[in-house]
């Protein structure tokens, strides 16, 4: 058996792989429509290779008639990018939960000193104690609070939250959409306006705790996907920094 119980696709005649890989093409069809992202395009991520040019590239996989290394490397980029969705779907293929690439990201990172949960209206900092020293910083709900993050160095970070497992895009700027902020040397408020002014958040709704993760890369752009994240960090430096808040 394989290393998750699932399915021994090194050792598995092609035969009784037939089955399982019928399941695999369904999801990926599924997935498609799911995310509105093109087959081949999911399915070139899957595999880790380019699609064949045959006439019809697909055939044999809807077949059940692929290779084992393509069986294998598709049924574990669904297991670690889908797995809720694919447990519910195909329980018999997906038994064991897979560390996604943030995942494994943030249990590889060296968290650095140096962001605080602050009070939004002035500024102060709320603490600097290590979350695992007093469990975040307390708000309210409706508390107005933000972020200090100390810079040593010139860089751009985009910031994430979680909450109740979930993980969001946390906005630096303005709008939704504005996901990334240049640092400068020392201390840096954010979320910020465009003229620097700090811009208080607050949660109206979700009591309990919170997580946010800020990733800075030094001197250079950052994508601002947790996936591209993930495998940038794979060949390049990047910093990270963790606040936590519970809010009541």
């Amino acid at each position: 058996m394989s290393e998750f119980h699932e399915v021994d696709w090194q050792n598995a005649s092609v035969q009784d792989r037939v089955t399982s890989n019928k399941v695999l093409f369904r999801l990926m069809v599924q997935l498609s429509k799911k995310l509105d992202v093109h087959f081949d395009t999911l399915l070139k991520e899957a595999q880790e290779q380019a699609i064949s040019k045959a006439e019809d590239p697909h055939r044999n996989f809807e077949k059940g008639k692929i290779a084992k290394e393509r069986s294998h490397k598709i049924h574990e980029w669904i297991a670690r990018n889908h797995f809720e969705w694919a447990q519910e779907e195909a329980p018999e293929l997906f038994l064991v939960p897979r560390k996604n690439d943030w995942d494994q990201f943030l249990e590889n990172a060296v968290f650095r000193d140096g962001l605080a949960v602050v009070d939004a209206l002035g500024f102060g900092i709320a603490s600097r104690l290590p979350p695992e020293d007093m469990g975040g910083v307390t708000l309210r709900l409706g508390q107005a609070y933000g972020f200090e993050l100390v810079a040593d160095s010139l860089g751009q970070a985009v910031a994430f939250e979680e909450y109740g497992g979930t993980w969001h895009p946390l906005p630096l700027g303005e709008t939704p959409v504005s996901l990334k902020a240049d640092l400068k040397l020392g201390k840096n408020q954010l979320p910020r306006t465009g003229n620097g002014k700090a811009m208080p958040l607050y949660e109206h709704h979700d009591s309990g705790p919170h997580r946010f993760i800020f990733v800075v890369r030094e001197g250079c752009k950052l994508p601002v996907d947790r996936k591209s994240i993930a495998k940038l960090a794979k060949t390049t430096p990047l910093l990270v920094y963790e606040a936590r808040s519970y809010v009541v």
